[in-house]
């Protein structure tokens, strides 16, 4: 059998065996799966490496929710059904998270690769439907899986499943039709743009207008809805929560250009590869070709379809973009162009030619060279140069791990915590760890997270962490007073994974007891260092070792003037407790110090603090952690409180929180 005479049975329907022997004669087939097979595993693998840290988008999905629910503060349900099975499949491990995002790649893929067989010479539609693996859609915005890759999957196969239903007016095709959108409706809201696509073009096309002579439209629609109707209701019990989260509040015309540019370059960027990879094949276009018989009329009813599905989404994103600015985001995430190469190829003249067939697959094929090398190029290269880190390199695993052992150490081991503090923080920390057990607090925002609040934080306790380098991290007074029962410690530094040598990152934390839970009166000796929080009302001495070894009795203190405040390491800001006058009068000395003017007027200045009041009795040494380089030494005895004396004009104290005081 020839070429031409698996185009003339292609539309037939063969037993298993005749399908075999099609394969056989067919060279395109094993060769279309062999290589989807092949891009798939080496796209999987080189995300992996390159990205050893899941990207934010994914992570997102990842710690949206735990437990089954028809709808989430940030995603629609779809994804996060997904990414939880894969988290409870394989947590912590990435790479079947870049596979899933692949896949969803595919299947755009595959509905290119069967809708252009139709009318297409199997090379040729094996170029269009491959033209896609040279693209970014399968490339760089594959390297993350979103609720928008798989919507995009569906979009696909909605519009695969729709033509046929359009052509063929049988049940199955849009009974198949109506399921698509409403998977797509529950990956993306962006799939809303679909549908109104799909029935202006029933609108103004005169045979897919015929469709309306028919019942079955509105049973399509009719299943759609039911299969919706839980998501609609858990939307309006929630005040359309995921809807709000999508939208963007506009603060300047300026976005109102910012956002279309930015839309217009990433649709440039799926488009253009398209049409100079498929160059060999075309010799020139033509917009107006009457058909001559049924078969021709097939194709001119398939490209005017196509190219309605394939333009107008992007047209009416771009014009929202304009009106809207950052609220079109919610639809503007779906960069769907699975069919353009099958548009392109179908209004053109081509070469359809061995050499053609030959050239254009070579161009494919170093066009995903190139995205790789892009793909290698900001997640390593870049980051080094810069000297800056990237979210795709952030230490997750070890944060994951340090909250971990930090909450063991307190005693808490039969539970898991819950993660509180920056969303990119928690969230990097709930999915690395022990298969997911973590539960987010994201932003410490009640609003975004319904299943946790404060009270939920409280009653069954966490860890509160923070970056130092975020100015707008809440005060650890302002975490002891809403938390009440909270105990910091000194902050950790993380290494970024591929370069050591980046600055690193330093993160604050501070343990929320159980509300059944008695704070311990000494900390664990494994534990990192605790830090005292409450307002310091004891008296400072100017010399460490008249300190060593001495009772605090917390709170009161008195500082004298002419002094420099040293924060060595602690996780609390270095103005914190001091008074107002102090704070305008300090200037930054290094190394994390503020510095005193001698001629300050000599006085005693009370610290003051705003946290919880209380009182808590413990020795200096278990507040002081040990320098590193030292062994550590039996603590000497107690000594009296002393009375504030004048100090020597260099003199460094400790700032009431953690650190040494020396001469």
């Amino acid at each position: 059998m020839s070429w031409d005479g698996v185009l003339q049975r292609r539309g037939v329907n063969l037993p298993f065996r005749d399908l075999v022997k099609v394969s056989r004669l067919d060279p395109t087939i094993g060769f279309f799966w062999t290589l989807v097979g092949l891009h798939v595993v080496v796209w999987t693998v080189l995300a992996t490496w390159t990205q050893p840290n899941l990207p934010a988008e994914t992570l997102e999905m990842l710690s949206s929710g735990r437990d089954f629910e028809w709808g989430y503060a940030t995603q629609p349900p779809l994804g996060v059904w997904l990414a939880s099975t894969v988290s409870l499949l394989a947590a912590p491990s990435n790479w079947p998270v870049y596979m899933l995002a692949q896949i969803c790649g595919m299947v755009s893929v595959w509905s290119a690769w069967k809708l252009g067989r139709k009318f297409l010479h199997p090379w040729t539609a094996l170029c269009a439907a491959f033209v896609l693996l040279g693209g970014y859609s399968c490339t760089l915005a594959a390297s993350a899986f979103s609720g928008d890759q798989l919507a995009g999957a569906f979009w696909s196969l909605s519009i695969y499943t729709f033509y046929n239903a359009l052509t063929h007016e049988r049940r199955r095709y849009w009974a198949a039709t109506g399921l698509c959108l409403a998977l797509g409706f529950l990956s993306s809201y962006g799939t809303l743009l679909l549908l109104l696509t799909m029935f202006i073009f029933t609108l103004v096309d005169d045979r897919a207008r015929r469709c309306w002579d028919s019942s079955w439209p509105f049973l399509a629609g009719m299943g759609m809805l039911a299969f919706l109707m839980p998501h609609f209701v858990w939307l309006t019990k929630h005040q359309f929560l995921t809807v709000q989260a999508g939208i963007e509040r506009t603060t300047s015309f300026a976005q109102h250009l910012v956002q279309p540019l930015s839309f217009l370059g990433t649709q440039l960027l799926c488009v253009i590869p398209v049409v100079v990879l498929l160059t060999p094949l075309v010799a020139w276009f033509s917009f107006e070709e009457p058909a001559r018989n049924e078969e021709e009329s097939n194709r001119d009813f398939a490209r005017h379809y196509l190219l309605w599905m394939t333009c107008l989404p992007p047209a009416i994103i771009f014009a929202l973009s304009l009106l809207a600015g950052p609220s079109s985001g919610l639809f503007a995430g779906i960069t769907n162009w699975t069919y353009l190469g099958v548009v392109v190829l179908l209004w053109g003249h081509l070469s359809e030619t061995r050499l053609a067939w030959r050239r254009s697959l070579i161009r494919i094929g170093g066009a995903v060279g190139l995205f790789a090398t892009a793909l290698i190029a900001l997640n390593i290269m870049l980051p080094q140069i810069q000297r800056q880190g990237v979210t795709t390199q952030f230490p997750g695993a070890e944060l994951s791990q340090r909250i971990e052992t930090l909450w063991a150490n307190f005693g808490y081991r039969g539970q898991a915590p819950i993660v509180a503090g920056p969303a990119h923080l928690v969230r990097n920390a709930a999915w690395y760890s022990h298969r997911g057990s973590m539960r987010s607090y994201a932003d410490l925002d009640p609003a975004r997270n319904p299943a946790v609040n404060d009270q939920t934080l409280k009653q069954e306790g966490g860890v509160i962490v923070w970056n130092l380098d975020d100015t707008n991290s809440p005060s650890p007074a302002e975490l002891q007073s809403r938390f009440g029962n909270v105990s910091f410690v000194n902050p950790v530094d993380l290494k970024w994974q591929t370069d050591s040598s980046l600055p690193a990152v330093r993160v604050g934390m501070a343990v929320v007891h159980p509300a059944s839970a008695q704070v311990a009166t000494t900390a664990p000796q494994f534990a990192p260092t605790p830090i005292p929080t409450g307002p310091v009302n004891h008296s400072l001495p100017t010399a460490a070792s008249q300190f060593s070894g001495a009772s605090i009795n917390i709170p009161g203190s008195t500082i004298p003037a002419g002094i420099t405040i040293r924060d060595n390491g602690s996780s609390l800001p270095v103005e914190m407790g001091l008074p107002s006058s102090l704070q305008q009068s300090a200037v930054p000395a290094g190394n994390g110090s503020l510095s005193l003017p001698a001629n300050y007027p000599a006085a005693n200045y009370p610290i003051t603090n705003q946290n919880t009041p209380g009182t808590v009795n413990d020795s200096w040494s278990s507040f002081a952690p040990l320098p590193p380089a030292r062994e550590s030494q039996p603590a000497a005895a107690p000594t009296p409180a002393l009375t504030p004396q004048p100090a020597p004009a260099q003199s460094e104290i400790l700032n009431g929180r953690a650190g040494l005081i020396e001469q």
